[in-house]
């Protein structure tokens, strides 16, 4: 499970995970007009992945990113 709070919830309360839904949870509704390298960093790597397969069935092509924990030995 993660630490993130924000996609902890996200995850649990079933929100779809995107990138405009996390800042919006975690600005609680008003995220930054400017969104600066910082904040993109905070972004958990779990919502990029997740819009990047929703994108690709978009386009009609089955893929799952690539698991860090198979690295784990």
């Amino acid at each position: 499970m993660t630490d993130d709070m924000v996609l902890r919830l996200m995850i649990e309360k079933g929100v779809p995970l995107t990138r405009q839904n996390y800042l919006d949870i975690a600005y609680m509704g008003a995220p930054p007009e400017e969104i600066g390298g910082e904040i993109e960093a905070s972004i958990p790597k779990e919502i990029g992945e997740a819009e990047d397969v929703a994108w690709m069935a978009e386009m009609g092509v089955g893929w799952v990113p690539d698991s860090d924990d198979d690295d784990e030995d």
